[in-house]
Order: C-alpha cells, then sequence, then structure tokens
C-alpha cells in the first residue's frame, strides 16, 4: 500500500510532537508526516541535537535525505544544509556526527529494487550547477531540476513554478510526496503556503494550482 493521503500545513507540522525514534540515543527525534503501517514506508522530520554521534547503518528501504538546516559529517563526506542524498537499499552510510545539529526531511520507502532510482549525493553547489529545464508538456513558466531518475520513471525533482502561472488538474499513476520550500500556490479551494507538505497516491486528483507569488518545492514520484 502507499503511504496515506495527507495534508499537512505549515500549523500542523508544528504541532506535531517530537519523539524519540525507536533504539535512537538521546539527542534524536523525529515528526512522523506520513507512514504505511503495513510496510513501514515513512516521510519525517529528523531532528538530531549538536555533538550526537551515530554509527553506520544498512537499511532495506530506500532512504532519500534533504538536509533542511544545519550539517553532519557521514563518514568522510562533510554535509551542509541543502545536500540531497539518495540511497537505495543495503548501502552502508555512517558514521554521523554533528557539531551544530540538523534537521532534515527524510522519505523511507519500502519499495521493490525495479524502482532503481540511482544513488546519489549532491551538495548544495552540485544543485545550484544544475540546469533548469522545462519538463515534457509543461506550460511557460514551470522548470525542474532532476536530483534522481531511474528506469521506471521514478524520481526526485526540484519544481519551480514562475508567479501567475496556472495549471490544471493532475490524475497520476504514481505516488507523489511533496514539501513546498518557497512560495505559495493555491490548489483548488486550499491555500498552500510554503512549508505544506502533501502525500498522494496513485489516483487521486490534484489541482487546478494557482499561484501569485511562484514557487518552489521538493517533488518525490515513485513507481512502485
Amino acid at each position: 500500500m502507499p503511504k496515506p493521503l495527507t495534508r499537512l500545513y505549515p500549523i500542523d507540522v508544528e504541532l506535531l510532537p517530537w519523539t524519540r525514534p525507536e533504539g535512537a540515543p538521546e539527542g534524536v527525534r523525529e515528526k512522523v508526516l506520513a507512514q504505511d503501517p503495513d510496510t513501514g514506508s515513512v516521510t519525517r522530520l529528523l531532528q538530531v541535537d549538536p555533538g550526537v554521534a551515530t554509527g553506520v547503518f544498512t537499511h532495506d528501504h530506500w532512504e532519500e535525505v534533504l538536509l533542511l538546516e544545519g550539517s553532519y559529517k557521514m563518514g568522510d563526506e562533510f554535509h551542509p544544509a541543502g545536500t540531497f542524498t539518495c540511497k537505495g537499499p543495503g548501502i552502508a552510510h555512517g558514521p554521523f556526527t554533528t557539531v551544530e545539529g540538523y534537521t532534515c526531511l527524510e522519505f523511507r520507502d519500502y519499495h521493490p529494487a525495479s524502482m532503481d532510482k540511482p544513488a546519489v549525493r549532491l551538495y548544495p553547489i552540485d544543485i545550484e550547477q544544475m540546469p533548469w529545464t522545462r519538463p515534457d508538456g509543461s506550460p511557460e513558466g514551470v522548470w525542474e531540476k532532476l536530483l534522481t531518475i531511474g528506469p521506471s520513471g521514478s524520481a526526485t525533482r526540484l519544481l519551480r513554478v514562475e508567479p501567475h502561472v496556472a495549471t490544471g488538474v493532475f490524475n497520476h499513476d504514481h505516488a507523489e510526496e511533496v514539501m513546498i520550500l518557497a512560495g505559495s500556490y493555491k490548489m483548488g479551494d486550499e491555500f498552500h503556503p510554503a512549508g505544506t507538505f502533501t502525500c498522494k497516491g496513485p489516483g487521486v486528483d490534484h489541482g487546478p494550482f494557482l499561484t501569485t507569488e511562484g514557487y518552489d518545492c521538493l517533488e518525490v514520484r515513485n513507481y512502485a
């Protein structure tokens, strides 16, 4: 099953409790945004206090992380805010150390290996240097940066929509999770400001979309 249909405004996210994940050390906490209780797939905000160190992890799920605030060292790699990583099942990663602490947005998905999103590590400078391209069939003023994409079409991207662009109603055959990073839009009768999180399974109508100020969002699409 996919993660359940979810729409969380910034105030909803703020009111969610921080809880300590099972087995995590002191100073590690999470806010669960969406979760499939059958598979264990989960989207969460993860917050780690300054000075906390954790070990090496090897998961049996896909894991995509956008570092929102702070920084950490993962093995020999230093990851500042804005770093994006995607790891498939079975990839060892860690140990983790942090001086200033950090907050990240994390997508964990139990999907078959056929989803096959490539493992990537993109620093903020890598993302900045990626070109904005116009997605096939999109109107003028819509742009994307593909962070990772698999043969099935499962992809994670940054989407940018310019002010006053309007789009129609969509109904996809894939699951879609979106976090608005900047700006805002109106989706149908709902106004979605920066910080809004939505999760939609396949076959869910959403739209039309209208924006006055434009917006940037992180979008995770999975065919699985």
